[in-house]
């Protein structure tokens, strides 16, 4: 009997000491993952911060680089020749990495390799935090921007061949480039998945000829691309303000498009000079058929939808002058229905991108690299040296030479007999 009890107790303590173990382990378990757990957040805080901190170093090479570009601009505007205008000037001309230090900033220094970020103004760089790498581009192939419906970009035609014209007295062979690599043709390309709500088909109901092409209710647009109203306005060396009442043929000084999403091929999508000038006539012009894709956002590598047109030659002046002044030369693209991002292209007469078609300082290209620590960041944004979305008349409203009033609703006051009927016209009349 007593031999009985002492195996009861026995197997009574090793049950016990099972469940030690057990808990043992479990409770080990959930401390290590816990503690995994901990680590991992610790280590995704680590690199978000040093993330940020590159972001920021690029940034700030950014910021640098924009002043740079500010006083480059204001060297050009005075005429300035000084040593400084000189020293900042090569330094962009170079398009290397080490082009603010080139300029000797106030705070850069002329030290190589890349520029520290000082907190405080002292010493202290706890991110050990740097740009290593800034290219200033003045001339870029494109200008690329975004409008939301029914507001207007500015977008300055000024490229590379009409510096080249300008300088023809000096050089011989100028006006020869001039000609052969100007630019003939803008391309416009827009509406990008992002504006599409990052999905990558849109409604497909595109139209499939340039026919009957109307403008419908907003609220019956969907989600289709925007479509864009683009006007030209340009002049020659000398002009009169009457000559934007009037085309010649394929000249005019002013023109208006409005292009329609459509599955039209992009050789449909391709407006001659003389389709162009004609749009200038204040009598209603039919749409014209843009060339888009229904996804994928192909079409320059994010967009949907592409137009192409030839710039007529601008009407001659009072001098006989029949060159397009590089300085009064302007787009206007408004979109409408939906926002949209877009881009616009100069091309040459083979239709191609070369050297004389880029644009002329009107969007500067800044590419900044960032580092903290181990961590790099690259940033590459674009600046407008004049103000594009300045404010603009909006189109709304033409009256015709009918005689016929513009009609107005007008509500005055809480009274009825003080107040305007809804819908009908009236006249004002004093005593």
């Amino acid at each position: 009997m007593t031999t009985q009890r002492q195996n009861k107790g026995f197997k009574s303590g090793a049950v016990s000491l099972y469940v030690v173990i057990f808990t043992t382990l479990l409770i080990s378990v959930i401390t290590l993952s816990f503690l995994r757990i901990m680590l991992n957040e610790q280590i995704q805080t680590i690199n978000s911060d040093l993330s940020q901190s590159a972001f920021d170093s690029a940034l700030a090479g950014t910021q640098d680089a924009k002043t740079l570009i500010t006083l480059h601009h204001e060297c050009l505007s005075r005429g300035d020749n000084s040593a400084i205008c000189q020293r900042i000037a090569a330094a962009i001309a170079t398009q290397g990495c080490d082009t603010v230090r080139l300029a000797n900033l106030p705070g850069v220094g002329l030290q190589p390799g890349e520029v520290p970020i000082v907190v405080g103004g002292g010493d202290d760089n706890p991110m050990n935090q740097a740009y290593t790498c800034v290219v200033v581009e003045m001339n870029t192939t494109d200008f690329v921007s975004e409008s939301i419906a029914g507001e207007s970009t500015i977008v300055p035609l000024r490229f590379t061949s009409d510096a080249v014209e300008e300088d023809e007295d000096e050089d011989e062979d100028a006006e020869d480039r001039g000609r052969t690599d100007r630019v003939e043709y803008i391309t416009i390309q827009w509406f990008t998945q992002v504006n599409n709500q990052n999905e990558e088909t849109f409604t497909s109901n595109l139209l499939g000829s340039s026919s009957n092409l109307t403008f419908p209710d907003i609220n019956a647009w969907g989600r289709q691309p925007s479509v864009l109203r683009v006007q030209l306005i340009q002049t020659a060396e000398e002009f009169t303000l009457g000559q934007f009442d009037r085309n010649e043929g394929n000249r005019t000084n002013r023109a208006t498009m409005f292009f329609f999403p459509t599955t039209a091929s992009p050789s449909e999508a391709t407006l001659t000079a003389e389709q162009v000038a004609r749009t200038s006539s204040r009598t209603v012009q039919a749409p014209f058929a843009a060339h888009c894709v229904q996804s994928g956002f192909s079409i320059g590598g994010r967009y949907a939808c592409e137009a192409t047109f030839r710039l007529p030659d601008p009407i001659p002046g009072p001098d006989g002058s029949t060159q397009r002044h590089p300085g009064t030369s302007f787009l206007r693209i408004t979109p409408l229905y939906r926002t949209t991002e877009f881009r616009v292209v100069g091309l040459n007469s083979n239709r191609e991108i070369s050297e004389g078609t880029r644009f002329l300082g009107v969007q500067p290209s800044i590419d900044s690299t960032g580092r903290a620590n181990n961590v790099f960041r690259r940033v590459v944004s674009r600046v407008e040296l004049t103000d594009v979305g300045f404010p603009f008349p909006e189109f709304a409203v033409e009256l015709n030479d009918d005689g016929n009033p513009f009609c107005k609703a007008m509500l005055l006051t809480d009274v009825a007999n003080e107040s305007f009927d809804e819908g009908d016209c009236h006249q004002w009349v004093t005593d």
